[in-house]
């Protein structure tokens, strides 16, 4: 299942958008997502789970539309899930949570995470680097060591979100 920061939200309630993904009643679906402590942030709005999001999430800030379309993605329960970039637009808490989210389907299925955040890049079993003169597989320190390219990529990013994030 492809997943990116681009997917659709339907104009209509969260459960609603949930439900999409799942053939459960709604206590099923809430039950579910309390024993997992996802979308927490929806137990704080007026409106819970009836909270209607707008036309593609509209009234959502990015970070809780991209919370949303993962765990959809995740009830969804396919084998095989490809991630491109669905936190780069979003702060370290909705990102944070988005992580948790990743790591819970990846217990059960195989996880392609398309990114450009090298913190997330060094918790990965393997990393696949496409250059223009080599494809390198392996570990991340593996491909550290192997691809100069990659090498001098890694270093800039790892800088530009120390500069960023203050990390």
């Amino acid at each position: 299942m492809y997943v990116s920061a681009n997917s659709v939200l339907l104009n209509a309630s969260i459960i609603e958008n949930l439900q999409l993904a799942v053939d459960w009643s709604r206590v099923e679906l809430e039950d579910w997502l309390a024993e997992k402590g996802v979308l927490a942030f929806v137990r704080e709005l007026p409106q819970g789970f009836d909270t209607f999001v707008g036309e593609n999430g509209s009234q959502l800030s990015l970070g809780q539309r991209q919370q949303i379309i993962c765990v959809r993605a995740i009830l969804a329960k396919r084998s095989l899930y490809l991630f491109d970039e669905v936190t780069s637009s979003v702060d370290k808490d909705n990102e944070a949570a988005i992580y948790d989210l990743l790591n819970l389907v990846a217990q059960d299925a195989l996880v392609i995470e398309i990114t450009h955040k090298m913190k997330q890049v060094a918790k990965a079993s393997q990393v696949l680097f496409i250059g223009k003169e080599k494809t390198v597989l392996g570990t991340p320190t593996e491909v550290y060591e192997q691809s100069e390219e990659y090498r001098q990529l890694a270093n800039t990013q790892q800088e530009l979100e120390e500069l960023t994030h203050g990390n």
